[in-house]
């Protein structure tokens, strides 16, 4: 008999005196997953298995890392908000040992909700229908998007979960009237984004002008120039075309007009001296429908001789003086 407990000891010696138990593993988590690290085994051996369940009575869940000198492994795909039970064994050629001790976490909540979607537009618009695109969120686990329409400024009738798309036509809409859109993203754990600001569509037959620009003002922006500022008032407007200049002066009655763009800054030179020059602004979309014009901004330029009493440092240009009607 002692030859034969001999034989096993020198041949099989983890079968003949039993595999070491590894230590009780250290846990830590995030969202979906856990993180396990343990003390390498000294023992001889050919790795390691990982047991996790949601009860520690049943560790369904099981994988087996061939590498004796590991130490660490991480589940991953896991339930938010959830406890995982680990423990771990050792194994050689013949035989596992006895579990660890169990321990266990809790995966976290995810509470970051992802970023305001960008770049919302409206590439084609009809009687009934719109056909919306924006710029990808740049979130791993965004799930979907949310479409926000409404008739009013700063309100939303309706709520629209559209799935993970990039477009997306938005039909049903009544003919000639005007719709505020906006749009918000959801991720995996339900968080929402804030919505981003409301898109203004006015669907065909358009007949709806855009808004009335305000705050326009003008001052001195170098020799004989002006340089002319307002607030649009219209940057969500999906058909805004142009801002519309009005001028004419007391040399030049007959009133004249420049489109702008969408610029809401414009310069103006080779002014005259001794001049009033009167201007306002007004929006045009690109169905030629004009807003109101601004109040009007008169601007007189007059000729200066010199700057304080000092010929050598400005001889000569000019200064504005400008009033509102």
């Amino acid at each position: 008999m002692q030859k034969i407990i001999l034989f096993l000891l020198v041949l099989f010696p983890s079968y003949a005196l039993g595999i070491n138990i590894p230590s009780t593993p250290a846990l830590s988590s995030s969202f979906t997953s856990v993180n396990i690290s343990w003390t390498a085994n000294t023992d001889t051996i050919l790795g390691y298995f990982v047991y996790w369940g949601t009860s520690s009575d049943d560790l369904k869940e099981k994988i087996r890392i061939d590498d004796p000198a590991a130490t660490t492994y991480t589940i991953s795909s896991l339930e938010e908000d959830t406890t995982y039970y680990v423990v771990i064994t050792a194994f050689d050629n013949i035989s596992e040992s006895e579990k660890s001790t169990v321990n266990s976490v809790k995966t976290t909540t995810d509470q970051s909700a992802p970023s305001v979607p960008e770049e919302l537009e409206a590439v084609a618009i009809t009687e009934t229908s719109v056909l919306l695109k924006w710029k990808a969120n740049s979130e791993s686990d965004l799930k979907s998007y949310e479409i926000h329409t409404g008739i009013t400024q700063g309100s939303y009738d309706s709520s629209l979960d559209i799935g993970n798309v990039t477009q997306y036509t938005l039909d049903n809409l009544t003919n000639a009237s005007r719709y505020f859109v906006a749009i918000s993203a959801l991720d995996t754990s339900d968080n929402q984004s804030s919505k981003s600001d409301a898109l203004i569509i006015d669907t065909l037959t358009d007949t709806q002008a855009p808004y009335t620009p305000s705050d326009l003002e003008v001052h001195l922006s170098g020799s004989e120039k002006i340089q002319i500022d307002f607030k649009g008032n219209n940057e969500n407007m999906a058909d805004l075309g142009n801002y519309k200049l009005y001028f004419h002066s007391t040399l030049k009655t007959e009133e004249e007009s420049r489109l702008l763009g969408k610029t809401e800054t414009y310069e103006m030179g080779e002014l005259t001296a001794g001049t009033t020059y009167y201007f306002a602004v007004s929006a045009v979309d690109t169905r030629d429908n004009e807003s109101a014009r601004t109040s009007e901004v008169n601007i007189t330029v007059e000729e200066i001789k010199t700057l304080l009493s000092d010929q050598d440092s400005f001889q000569g240009g000019c200064f504005i003086t400008v009033s509102k009607e």
